[in-house]
């Protein structure tokens, strides 16, 4: 199967969180909108579980500082994760959920 190199811009389907200034379009079941699309939803998983785990820090009036420390990651990254800039890995969020002091589903319900 080839793959066609486009500029995004040229597609006429405005930007695309996360991805670079050109995408591979590849002919066939796994066309370039089934990658908008999934690309798409990945986005919109990380600023649900970001809205998610502000609303729990908030609710416990911790600062991003303070749920850094409990959760033992960095505090920037606390911050990406709360606007949807970072994926989340399952250690982090395992650290996380039992720095809320919940089980990882509960941590999740919201995605």
């Amino acid at each position: 199967m080839s793959a066609i190199l486009c500029k995004r811009r040229s597609l006429g389907y405005g930007p695309v969180v996360g991805a670079s200034s050109f995408l591979f379009v590849t002919p066939g079941p796994d066309s370039w909108i089934i990658r908008l699309a999934r690309t798409a939803v990945k986005a919109e998983r990380s600023e649900a579980l970001g809205q998610r785990i502000r609303e729990l820090r908030k609710q416990r009036g911790w600062r991003q500082l303070d749920l850094a420390v409990q959760a033992g990651i960095n505090e920037n990254y606390v911050s990406d994760l709360e606007v949807g800039r970072k994926e989340v890995c399952l250690n982090t969020i395992s650290a996380l959920a039992e720095a809320f002091g919940l089980t990882i589903s509960e941590l999740m319900s919201c995605v």
